[in-house]
Parts: C-alpha cells; sequence; structure tokens
C-alpha cells in the first residue's frame, strides 16, 4: 500500500486536517501518528481484524497486547476494572502523559495498557475517532521507536495508509509502563518518566478529612506522619521504600487558611511544627487517591459516603463509640492538646491493625 502524508508545520496558526486519516481509520486501515513520545500505529478498537493486521505487519506476537490510547482520563474506568487507589494517584500526577498504565480489564478481561496522551495532534485525532485508537508504536518488533515520522522504516511506512507527521516528538522517548497494584508500582519498562518520580507515588496514603482542615485534621495527620516514621523507617528502609505521605482536607475547608492558634500551640508543645500546612477543600479526587480515610466524626463519615459511595470500604472513624473527636476550634489550648491526645490513641491503634501494609507488606485495600 502506497502511504501518503498529511504534513502539520505549526499548529498555532493552522488546525489539522486529519479527516484522510480518520476515513482510513473508520475503513479499518492503519495509520502512524505522533504522540509526545514516539510515533505510532494506530487502529480503531471496534474493526474487526484490524488488531491481528496490525500484529502481522509489525511482527508482533498475537497474544501481546496493545496499548489503549484515550482523549479523556474520564474514559479509562470505562475500559478497565476498578481502579486502585496508586492508580488515581499515578493518573492525577503524570496524565495526560507519557505513561502507561497496565489495570485489570473490565469483567473478566486481561489485562490492558492505558495511556493519554498529551500531544495536541494526537489528541485532535483521538476526539476524530470518538476518543480511542489502540496502538503500539511505530517500529518492526526489535527496532528502535521513531521519534519522528521520516524514522518509520520505508517497508513499515508502505504498509500503511497515512502517516501523519508532526515533527520530532518532545521526550523522544518511549512512554514509561506501570502496574499499579497494591502500594506498590511495578514498573514494567523506564522510558520518559524516570522510575524515581514514579515511587513517590508509593502508599499506603492516609487521607484524615474534617470540617474546616485548620485543627482536627492538620494535627492528626502531623501526629500520623511522627508515628509511621518512628515504627516504619527501617521496615521501609530495609525494602528500599520511602515513607508514605500523610493528607489531610477538610469539607467546608477554604482554601490556603492557615492552621489555628491552638492546633499551633498544641503541636509545638509535642515538638512538632504546624505552620507550613494550609486548608484544602475536600474533593472526589483526594478520595479515590486515598488508601486509607479517616474521618474525625461519625457525620464527617456520613458526608464522605455521601460525597462518593464508592470509597466506604475505606473509612475508619475516629473515636466513633464516643462520637468522634470534639472540634476545639475556639476553646482552651488545653482543649486542643486534649483533642491530639484522644487522636494520638486512635491513630497508635489505627497503626497496629495495618501494621503489614506501613511496614510495605500489605496487599492492598478491601477489594483489590
Amino acid at each position: 500500500m502506497q502511504n501518503k502524508v498529511i504534513r502539520i508545520e505549526d499548529l498555532r496558526r493552522e488546525a489539522p486536517d486529519l479527516g484522510p486519516a480518520v476515513r482510513a481509520l473508520e475503513r479499518g486501515e492503519i495509520i502512524a501518528f505522533p504522540t509526545e513520545t514516539v510515533y505510532g500505529l494506530g487502529i480503531r478498537p471496534d474493526i474487526p481484524g484490524a488488531m491481528e493486521r496490525l500484529n502481522r505487519i509489525k511482527g508482533r506476537r498475537e497474544d501481546h497486547p496493545l496499548t489503549l490510547h484515550l482523549a479523556e482520563e474520564e474514559d479509562i474506568q470505562r475500559h478497565t476494572g476498578t481502579l486502585t487507589p496508586l492508580s488515581h494517584r499515578l493518573l492525577s500526577r503524570f496524565s495526560p502523559g507519557p505513561l502507561t498504565l497496565v489495570l485489570p480489564g473490565p469483567g473478566e478481561s486481561k489485562e490492558v495498557g492505558i495511556r493519554v496522551p498529551r500531544h495536541p495532534v494526537c489528541q485532535a485525532l483521538l476526539q476524530e475517532v470518538r476518543g480511542a485508537l489502540l496502538a503500539t508504536s511505530a517500529n518492526f518488533t526489535g527496532s528502535p521507536s521513531p521519534v519522528e515520522a521520516d524514522a518509520i522504516a520505508p517497508d513499515l511506512a508502505d504498509k500503511v495508509a497515512w502517516i501523519v507527521d508532526a515533527g520530532p516528538s518532545h521526550y523522544r522517548a518511549a512512554s514509561t509502563v506501570v502496574r499499579p497494584r497494591c502500594d506498590v508500582p511495578e514498573v514494567i519498562r523506564e522510558g520518559a518518566i524516570p522510575s524515581s518520580l514514579i515511587l513517590d507515588e508509593i502508599g499506603p496514603v492516609p487521607l484524615i478529612i474534617c470540617m474546616g482542615n485548620t485543627c482536627r485534621s492538620p494535627m492528626a495527620s502531623r501526629l500520623l506522619e511522627a508515628r509511621i516514621a518512628k515504627r516504619f523507617t527501617a521496615d521501609r528502609q530495609e525494602r528500599g521504600l520511602p515513607l508514605p505521605v500523610v493528607r489531610s482536607a477538610g469539607i467546608g475547608a477554604v482554601d490556603g487558611s492557615p492552621a489555628s492558634r491552638g492546633a499551633v500551640l498544641a503541636m509545638k508543645a509535642r515538638g512538632m511544627d504546624l505552620h507550613d500546612p494550609i486548608s484544602t477543600r475536600l474533593l472526589p479526587s483526594h478520595l479515590k487517591a486515598a488508601d486509607f480515610i479517616l474521618a474525625v466524626t461519625p457525620s464527617i463519615g456520613r458526608s464522605i459516603r455521601n460525597l462518593l459511595p464508592e470509597v466506604e470500604h475505606r473509612i475508619d472513624v475516629m473515636n466513633e463509640s464516643a462520637g468522634g473527636i470534639p472540634d476545639p476550634i475556639g476553646g482552651s489550648v488545653l482543649e486542643y492538646e486534649a483533642c491530639a491526645a484522644l487522636m494520638e490513641a486512635f491513630l497508635e491503634a489505627f497503626l497496629d491493625r495495618n501494621v503489614f501494609r506501613f511496614q510495605g507488606q500489605g496487599k492492598g485495600y478491601p477489594g483489590q
């Protein structure tokens, strides 16, 4: 097949005319297209026989999966099983971009590679093909992946209908491929994103939630950070794992408010600084990215369930039998210190219940 080339010189001056490539895809043909990592070969995922043709011309094993390129992160859930908190953290930090996640397929399906590219031409192409392309790098198996259209091997270029040429790729390296199971991501292939950055997202990550995020939850987050460091630094260092982060938020918080004076003084009495934290209003994305969700009262727990029912199995209420942790706002420093003492007792018991997770031996959250 004699290929044709769609050249895009300057996206600031012209919208790409991708119509010929889109129509070829609809006929079940193969195109070459740009991403921010390397050039790819793409097919429509809903065209019978297209995957077999692509594997054949590339010289790939038929059981070797292709990567599903999607236009929007919101589309990921339709093509996979349940996303773990670790998956959500990686997507929040690195997607759209040069990250490929290997995720369980929906139902009884095998694993599927998922990526949301950032390249503007690739994004425009995905929008025109209803948001998805199955793709692989534009090279014969075992050969280097091309980072510009002219580097596609002539014998391979002759087998595609169209080449969309948008110049050299930004990263000039393949995407980083990660299997985000349990608390520790498995880096299958290091690419444009260094492994060290991927490992920053190691869990388990607790999220502590109160109302205003100016006293109880920031105090609890500092207390928990200190206990995790004291109890688990040696275990995690032995396994080559960093300490997990502890996050906090408030259901009614105003973003950017400082910690209350009473909270600062109560924590200072324990040798801890509370000047840095600023309040964060709770969003569903925060809940999705947390391995443990610690609510300071039963009513806060109910509000979390109403906001995002799917995280109910991760919610734990502090001092639940006594109605939760009393709100010390407006009270004396002694009331703040009593509040901190109640939270310390809960957090110690919480770590006892989840010791294997925090040591770095856990298998994940319930249902994973």
